[in-house]
């Protein structure tokens, strides 16, 4: 057989072995791309959000809402224990509870109004002429002035300093949302009044709540005008709450909140939505916390009560989570239903990591999406022509290209599963809505709390998008330096090589313009409130391209050349 035609056998098996091992290595980096992103879509963990699956976790053998309920109907409080039923974050309430609860209600009707023992309330009770017995909140119950006489007549022989303190507010004026008690429509205010006297002469306020009140009282009554404005807020805040509320009720918020502030925020979210009512009482009544509690209410708004109405049914535990997280609930995109469930049946068992090690499972995430995005790269991407593929220095920048796009593809991934991570919208209703001067103080503070939060905010999101297009302009470099070091290392003449150098000169200005383009879109999201970030994050796109490309023109391009220069001048 000639020696060609054997040649020519040789070459077809090897090129028949080397395309069946390109086969075998792109099915082996195909089969690590879905292992890797099989991997990242079953840990749990979100930036800017918290997965039901962790507050399930973080709530497991922690204190429930049932238990908590159950405890407040055996003590005898119904009040507490039908609005914990009314949050439905639990199991219905059994037969034998309801049948406890409507025998406690026969054998003691005053219970209607009391919710719950309360002997100074239940006194008042007994001895009030008139009362409405569908309406037994506490509000509803001091209206009529036979009512309001009765209790005064009781406070007056109070021997609590601070209750008699209390009283004296009776006689003042200059209140801009209340008209004064000796008006004919003093009611509201001298209910509230009255309302506040007999929580301080049952020790219902928590202490420091007490003393703040206190405080205001004193220096409104000696004709502070500042502190007359902050404690008609507290008693806004007061009578908000006491027209929704049984006694019982009542001293239970008034036993959890631990400053002025808290109050007025508490009433204010009542206001906003009455429904939230229950969900708040019970959210409030499980929480370690009830200040950060409320600022995270503050903070998210109505996405708050979406995850405390997730959180609440899984224990304290879950609540103490989301409020350590300080992340509104994780929600999937709708273009996300079309994926089976049974792609993601393994989140369960990465729960408790995603609890207990948060920035470790973020971590672990984010590298199996980015070693997914560089196996697709090594794949898919061509391999390098032999004289690039035998040079160690190339094969090593190729590989540190595919790792920057892997990590761009993790970014885009990630956008995809969390389609709010470039948005974020903090509460802005940050003071208590009330038509008087009194909420003016408070609102500056606010507006302070809220600004800052909203600079941290606008901080995170600004650093993620530097970190984005720093990484692309990285890529973009890494890119230019392989094709030069691939010119560079070509065996043909100095003079044709600079000529190729010169070629691809748009390709080495490629960061300027990805740059601008990036400060260019980044611009219209901004203007289109689609993406809420400082213009720095902007402009950082361009100034990246500039640093990236003078460094690449002034450090590598140029030496290169100067090089090539000489080796043709010696030729």
């Amino acid at each position: 057989m000639p020696k060609s035609v054997n040649d020519a056998a040789e070459k077809c098996r090897i090129s028949r072995k080397i395309k069946m091992m390109r086969l075998i290595q792109l099915v082996a980096w195909m089969l690590v791309a879905a292992f890797a992103f099989w991997l990242g879509m079953n840990i749990p963990a979100h930036f800017r959000s918290v997965s039901p699956l962790v507050l399930e976790a973080a709530g497991e053998g922690t204190r429930q809402v049932d238990d908590l309920a159950l405890r407040h109907l055996d003590a005898g409080r119904l009040g507490p224990a039908e609005l914990l039923w009314q949050a439905g974050m639990g199991e219905e309430p059994s037969e034998e509870s309801r049948a406890y609860a409507e025998q406690l209600l026969s054998e003691r009707p005053v219970l209607r109004y009391s919710g719950g023992p309360a002997p100074y309330w239940e006194q008042f009770v007994t001895l009030a002429p008139r009362l409405r017995e569908d309406v037994p909140t506490v509000a509803a119950s001091l209206l009529p002035p036979e009512n309001r006489e009765v209790l005064l007549r009781f406070l007056r022989e109070s021997s609590n300093r601070k209750v008699l303190t209390i009283l004296e507010t009776r006689d003042l004026s200059g209140f801009q949302l209340f008209l004064p008690v000796y008006s004919s429509a003093g009611q509201p205010l001298d209910a509230t009044i009255l309302t506040m006297a007999l929580l301080e002469q049952s020790n219902a306020f928590a202490m420091d709540l007490s003393d703040e009140l206190n405080r205001q009282v004193r220096l409104a009554i000696d004709g502070d005008a500042e502190a007359l404005m902050k404690l008609e807020a507290s008693f806004a805040a007061i009578l908000t709450l006491a027209r929704r509320a049984n006694w019982s009720q009542l001293e239970s918020w008034m036993s959890v909140l631990s400053t002025s502030r808290d109050l007025m925020r508490l009433s204010r979210f009542v206001q906003q939505d009455d429904s939230y009512y229950p969900m708040l009482f019970a959210a409030l009544s499980i929480a370690e916390d009830p200040s950060q509690l409320l600022d995270y209410i503050e903070r998210h708004g109505d996405n708050a009560f979406g995850g405390i109405k997730v959180a609440l049914p899984l224990g304290a535990g879950a609540i103490s989570t989301i409020l350590r997280f300080e992340q509104p609930l994780y929600q999937r995109p709708d273009f996300w239903s079309v994926v089976p469930e049974e792609w993601f049946a393994a989140e369960r068992n990465f729960k408790g990591f995603a609890e207990q090690y948060p920035y470790l499972s973020l971590a672990a995430r984010l590298g199996a999406f980015t070693l997914a995005g560089f196996a697709i790269l090594t794949a898919f991407i061509p391999r390098p022509r032999k004289r690039l593929a035998n040079d160690v220095r190339g094969r090593r920048l190729l590989r540190l290209d595919h790792a920057i796009g892997g990590v761009v593809l993790a970014l885009l991934c990630w956008m995809l599963l969390e389609p709010n991570l470039l948005r974020f919208e903090p509460n802005r209703d940050g003071s208590l809505q009330l038509n008087l001067a009194s909420v003016q103080p408070f609102a500056a503070d606010e507006d302070a709390v809220n600004q800052t939060q909203d600079d941290s905010l606008m901080d995170q999101v600004t650093i993620l998008i530097l970190v984005m297009f720093f990484v692309i302009q990285l890529m973009v470099f890494v890119y230019g330096m392989l094709k030069m070091h691939e010119i560079r290392r070509q065996p043909i003449e100095a003079k044709v090589r600079l000529r190729l150098l010169d070629n691809e000169e748009n390709l080495f200005d490629l960061g300027l313009y990805v740059g601008l383009f990036g400060t260019v879109f980044a611009l219209i999201l901004v203007v289109l409130n689609i993406v809420e970030a400082s213009l720095m994050a902007a402009y950082a796109s361009t100034l990246f391209g500039i640093i990236f490309v003078a460094f690449l023109k002034v450090g590598f391009l140029r030496p290169l050349r100067q090089r090539l220069i000489l080796e043709s001048e010696e030729k």
